[in-house]
């Protein structure tokens, strides 16, 4: 059972570096925006830049 789920991190890993860029350019896009509201007059509740609120955990 441990040899299957050593088998499956190679391709795992492979799978989150592939990724990267899509959500790079995912994070790019979406500040792109947000930008171009905060420039505009238009009230969008989810482009309110709001203060990091830390929350404890258990």
């Amino acid at each position: 059972m441990k040899l299957v789920a050593a088998a499956r991190v190679p391709r795992a890993h492979e799978v989150v570096i592939n990724g990267r860029p899509f959500a790079k350019t995912l994070v790019e896009v979406v500040y792109d925006i947000n930008e171009r509201l905060q420039c505009e007059d238009i009230d969008v509740p989810l482009a309110n830049v709001r203060p990091i609120r830390k929350l404890p955990l258990l």
